[in-house]
């Protein structure tokens, strides 16, 4: 059984705009944390001692994990403004995803900036990207998400949700909003993902994580959490880290029990 000292959180959260993803950097203890902001909106931390790392494109997503990870495997640790930092935010990989495709076709394929004709916002760049595009875009966020998720610290990943058709079943689901096939497949690198929604609690709106699988919205949790938790990510660890040690506690006095048990019998052997 792994050691629950040596077990990270890696951790994917979706949902519409403005539900609270950002905000949710609160319920995390921010001298531990480093937030990768790549999106413009952050009026939920104004005010609040975060630190911040800008991702302006492509280029800083890179710069910042050769940071992160160098700062992780060194022997003093990752030290930003002078706290030690055991969790990485990153915020959003929608936003990543539109920095890439930027990347790729403003740099990667210079030729191609004649061709643009409207201004730098989100999602011109689809009607540009061929074939081949599309799938570097797609090797390039996947190997970026496997990249962080083998960091050895905690890590949360925020995007945007969006509305998927299977096209084989009719069916249609919210999933995390990628491009093609990532939609799909990129909660694969992570142990959860969750989607971060409103009900109603006796007549009051209130936000959750939503944990486990349904008809209509992909995620994926645990046994020991329920299917709507709180939206606040020490509770979350805390439910999970104790019930690894808890499990790792009943193994250990189980092997023990069959330990003296097989010293009992031995003895009443004559061994």
């Amino acid at each position: 059984m792994a050691d629950t000292k040596e077990v990270h959180l890696r951790a994917l959260l979706y949902s519409a705009s403005g539900m609270g993803k950002t905000t949710s950097i609160l319920t995390l203890p921010l001298d531990r944390t480093l937030v990768l902001m790549a999106e413009p909106k952050r009026l939920p931390l104004i005010g609040q001692d975060v630190d911040l790392w800008d991702i302006e494109d492509y280029e800083d997503v890179r710069e910042a994990f050769a940071k992160a990870r160098k700062g992780l495997e060194s022997d003093e640790g990752l030290i930003v403004n002078g706290h030690k930092k055991k969790i990485i935010f990153v915020d959003s990989l929608t936003e990543i995803n539109e920095k890439c495709k930027k990347q790729i076709l403003v740099k990667d394929r210079p030729e191609l900036l004649s061709k643009r004709k409207k201004k730098d916002v989100g999602g011109i760049y689809d009607e540009l990207m061929g074939m081949e595009d599309w799938g570097l875009l797609g090797t390039r966020i996947d190997a970026l998400v496997s990249a962080f998720c083998h960091l050895p610290c905690h890590l949360i990943v925020t995007a945007l949700e969006h509305w998927v058709e299977d096209k084989a079943t009719g069916e249609i689901k919210l999933l995390p909003a990628l491009n093609g096939k990532l939609a799909n497949t990129i909660s694969r690198h992570f142990d959860f993902a969750f989607h971060l929604e409103v009900q109603k609690i006796e007549g009051v709106d209130r936000r959750f994580f939503r944990t486990s699988h349904s008809m209509q919205v992909a995620a994926k949790g645990s046994p020991h959490l329920d299917d709507l938790e709180d939206p606040n990510w020490m509770k979350v660890m805390t439910k999970v880290f104790n019930a690894g040690k808890s499990a790792k506690k009943k193994a250990l006095s189980k092997k023990a029990a069959k330990d003296a048990a097989k010293t009992k019998g031995g003895e009443n052997d004559g061994t």
